[in-house]
């Protein structure tokens, strides 16, 4: 792409450490941005190799967290008591985080931040003039309040964080997205997805694949699966063969660990006839993107799941298979559900990150940096 001439903002672009998702299409939002000439500061706590293996040149990268997320017990389980401990923790140091942040802001000249999705740096920006804006399909506080039908401890967390939120000024709404009534202008825009550049065969020769079996990809990082269940699974070898990212550790002819300097995570997923996952963002739409069928379990108790499963359901080939049933490793009755069904090929657009990076060039434009608006 080439680049924009009229772009020369300064951005600091705050991204939720909580699972690979919101990094992974930041990553592609921010590659777009540097693309139009912006310079680009990310603070996170997401993973370090994301962001090296992901965007188009490097920058400035602080590890840094500004929200909480969820606190996982694993890929699929969570823990909301060591979760509201925290969100109370960072409640209560949130205007000293507020303040420090906007000296940084100040000092480095900055034209405006992004966020997906922490509140903390949108009322920081807003408070000294920048524009503020978040990109998401959901808000931590629509998040936190359904839980809060259960334990009214939450509710006034909620009711500051989404004080804080409505300092934000604009919100790019992605696709599958829960209430944003927090946001002063919101403004829908297309998926931002990936999209590997690799042939299947080209994939299949690289790994040496059988021709003879279906190929999962496990979409998981971290889910214990004991001896037990893995020789379940073993029983499966003669028709699948299942790729594994470098952090799982099951140990059995089944499985192929595949690093992530042979093939890329994206390669995989375009391979693989079938991905067993739980609906999360990042997979979802990677999924969508190259229209891999897709094995789902219970991701936990939040309102994003019935969303994306609504998404799944309407855009994919796709099986349900209970979370007890992933753990023990009976796996086959939805292998063979799932090849039964006729392949669904999704018809959505995909250039979100295209669209999101040319909105923010343009609302951050309306303004210059922060240090030329003294007083404020």
């Amino acid at each position: 792409m080439a680049r924009d001439h009229r772009a020369s903002s300064k951005i600091v672009y705050y991204i939720s450490g909580h699972g690979f998702g919101h990094a992974v299409r930041s990553i592609q939002i921010i590659n777009e941005l540097i693309d139009l000439g912006c310079q680009i500061w990310i603070k996170t706590t997401a993973p370090e190799f994301l962001f090296r293996e992901g965007l188009s040149q490097p920058v400035k990268l602080e590890f840094q967290s500004f929200d909480v997320g969820l606190y996982q017990l694993d890929n699929i389980r969570f823990d909301l008591e060591k979760t509201k401990e925290r969100v109370k923790d960072l409640l209560n140091s949130a205007e000293t985080l507020i303040a420090k942040e906007q000296q940084f802001l100040l000092a480095e000249g900055i034209s405006g931040v992004v966020c997906d999705i922490p509140f903390i740096p949108l009322t920081a920006a807003a408070r000294i003039g920048l524009p503020a804006i978040g990109i998401s399909n959901f808000s931590w506080d629509w998040i936190y309040s359904f839980f809060g039908q259960k334990d009214p401890d939450w509710n006034p967390l909620v009711e500051t964080i989404n004080r804080y939120y409505q300092a934000g000024d604009l919100f790019l709404r992605l696709p599958f997205y829960g209430e944003t009534d927090n946001f002063r202008q919101v403004e829908d825009i297309p998926l931002v997805a990936r999209h590997s550049h690799k042939s299947k065969e080209d994939i299949r020769q690289i790994l040496g694949l059988p021709k003879d079996r279906k190929i999962g990809l496990i979409g998981y990082s971290q889910v214990d699966l004991k001896e037990k269940a893995i020789g379940r699974v073993e029983r499966l070898a003669t028709k699948y063969l299942f790729l594994t990212n470098s952090l799982l550790n099951w140990k059995a002819f089944v499985f192929k660990r595949v690093e992530s300097t042979v093939v890329s995570y994206l390669d995989m997923i375009r391979v693989a006839d079938f991905v067993i996952t739980k609906p999360g963002y990042g997979i979802v739409s990677d999924c969508l993107a190259h229209g891999t069928p897709m094995i789902y379990s219970n991701g936990g108790m939040s309102p994003e799941y019935p969303i994306l499963v609504e998404g799944i359901k309407q855009h994919l080939s796709c099986c349900y298979m209970p979370k007890k049933e992933l753990y023990s490793g009976n796996w086959g009755p939805y292998l063979e559900k799932l090849t039964k069904q006729t392949r669904l090929y999704p018809r959505v657009k995909t250039n979100g990150a295209q669209v999101a990076g040319r909105r923010i060039v343009e609302w951050i434009g309306k303004r210059g940096p922060a240090s030329s608006r003294s007083g404020r």
